[in-house]
């Protein structure tokens, strides 16, 4: 078995929480308040403005669509509803009642241009029967991330994390300002299936970065930090729809898009992560990170040379060439020449993880753990309008409520472990779900099942918001360096596959209210039983290759 490739020892030599690496991690973190904001940007874009059906320039123009002899002007009370005409007769004693659909289109309580699925340019009104057009606007969003996180990550382990980092972030900026453009909705779906791929890119890189940068012992406190950075992006999501509440939503669109230009800073001053570097041997570039690191964080650069000169001892089959205080940069052709030379090729693939049965049975529960953490996640933000308060505070509420859950984050994930963290979050999640669900069903007031169910669900947002930063933090350290970006990614690409479905499932609302919180609740409980089955990871060294990975459950065994 390979030895471990102890990093931790170089960044605490480095200072492991210094100027330099709080530099990169706040460029990244700009990057997570982005990824926030352009998943449920939709909410807002493409909100569902109140409605009902048109009425005709004549009333007897519906009296002559019905075609029944029974149903006449003077013994009918036609009713416009939401997605339908009522006609109600009084026909010998007994009343008789007949729908028709919204034949004369539809009158909307506000601007049409407010949403995009109801904007005059559209030519589209994208509700009642046509509803299941305006869920794909984030299903093909979710069905873009999942092509991104089955492939992107493969680029990002071979090629860098900032490459495709950067890369990524750029193609978002450029197409939520294309999206705002869109001549017509199937346009914008196509620029949303778009989105989708590069934004995975930033996500999952986004993550890699912030875990990479740090010795163990500082992981937790940044892990912590990078969860309330995603709250706030959502914050600040909430905030933006609400002051381009009264603009058109292509100038809403613009707005949430501004977020994206923090990828201007982060083009200029964002490095390759020093464990990618130290894995595939590119020692000139890691001599450079080191020096720049070392000259920021204000430490003995001589100290960091001799740290790094002892992980060049132990693995000189990865790191063969000596890296001396007096190297001098080489010449591009000679650099390109000797990065060839030593570059590791690596060879694994999750194929590899699936071989080893109990390596493949964690990678399958992990996959299922982030499946129902997206549905359920999804499930509560896009259903909030439906919550009892208006819809930018049902919104914020949710956004800001997942805070005190942060600190239980904080406090446990080190000292109770990563398992014991992730399963207390799902039990106040589950505990939250089947409150909501079950007021839904047995409560006789539609008010007062509202209110309740608003604060349980907020219980459940506070829940599972913390479980998907768990996950962030506790899935890459369950993968080897060399194949880590490759199974977060595939964790992630599943956990899109509940972002397509579970559009289509809150739809199941405008027919039974209680059914999308019966499938979560369902979901979430599942989740619980299988978590007992992951390995705990707290105190361990990020493993280097799928050898270091192997080794603890032969240490254990």
């Amino acid at each position: 078995m390979a030895s471990n490739v102890q990093v931790d020892p170089l960044l605490n030599a480095l200072n492991g929480k210094g100027r330099y690496q709080i530099l990169q991690f706040s460029l990244c973190k700009a990057s997570t308040i982005s990824v926030a904001v352009v998943i449920f940007s939709f909410v807002f874009v493409g909100r569902n403005i109140p409605h009902v059906c048109s009425k005709p320039s004549n009333t007897s123009e519906v009296i002559t669509a019905i075609d029944d002899d029974t149903f006449t002007i003077n013994n009918s009370n036609i009713y416009y509803d939401k997605c339908n005409i009522r006609i109600v007769a009084n026909v010998s004693g007994h009343t008789e009642t007949k729908q028709l659909p919204c034949l004369f289109g539809y009158i909307f309580s506000e601007r049409k241009d407010l949403s995009i699925i109801s904007d005059y340019y559209i030519q589209m009104e994208l509700v009642c029967e046509k509803a299941p057009l305006r869920a794909l606007g984030m299903s093909l969003f979710f069905l873009g991330q999942v092509i991104g996180a089955a492939t992107l990550p493969i680029v990002s382990d071979r090629h860098g994390r900032r490459p495709v980092h950067l890369i990524s972030h750029f193609c978002v900026l450029v197409l939520g300002i294309c999206a705002s453009f869109s001549p017509n909705y199937t346009v914008f779906l196509v620029v949303r299936f778009f989105t989708g791929i590069v934004h995975s890119g930033l996500v999952l890189t986004d993550a890699t970065i912030s875990v990479e940068l740090f010795p163990a012992q500082h992981r937790k406190l940044f892990g912590f930090i990078t969860n309330q950075f995603r709250v706030w992006g959502l914050v600040v999501l909430a905030g933006l729809a609400y002051s381009l509440r009264d603009q058109s939503w292509r100038w809403l669109q613009l707005g949430l898009t501004s977020v994206s230009l923090s990828v201007i800073p982060a083009a200029v001053l964002l490095d390759e992560t020093l464990r990618w570097l130290i894995v595939h041997g590119r020692v000139d570039d890691i001599r450079k990170t080191l020096e720049k690191a070392a000259r920021m964080n204000k430490v003995d650069k001589r100290h960091v040379m001799e740290e790094f000169g002892n992980i060049q001892d132990h693995h000189k089959s990865l790191l063969p060439r000596r890296l001396s205080l007096e190297m001098e940069p080489n010449s591009p052709t000679s650099q390109g020449k000797e990065d060839s030379e030593n570059t590791v090729k690596v060879t694994h693939s999750l194929a590899d993880l699936l071989k080893v049965k109990r390596l493949a049975i964690n990678t399958i529960v992990m996959w299922f753990i982030w499946l129902s953490s997206s549905m359920i996640l999804l499930g509560i933000y896009l259903n909030s309008e439906s919550l009892a308060a208006g819809r930018y505070i049902n919104f914020f509420v949710i956004a800001i409520i997942p805070c005190p859950s942060g600190v239980i984050f904080y406090f446990m994930v080190d000292r109770y472990g990563r398992k014991t963290t992730l399963r207390a979050l799902y039990v106040i999640t589950t505990g939250g779900l089947a409150v909501a669900t079950a007021v839904r069903i047995f409560s006789v007031s539609d008010g007062n099942a509202a209110i309740a169910s608003t604060i349980f669900s907020c219980f459940g947002a506070m829940g599972i918001t913390e479980i998907t930063s768990t996950l962030f933090f506790y899935t890459p350290e369950m993968f080897p360096t060399t194949m880590r970006n490759v199974g977060l990614g595939s964790s992630a690409a599943i956990g899109r596959v509940g972002g397509i479905v579970i559009p289509f499932i809150i739809l199941m609302a405008d027919d039974i209210t209680w059914a999308p919180g019966v499938i979560l609740t369902a979901m979430a409980v599942i989740t619980l039983v299988l978590i007992q089955v992951l390995p705990e990871t707290k105190g361990r060294e990020l493993p280097q290759t799928l050898e270091d990975l192997k080794g603890w459950y032969r240490e254990s065994s």
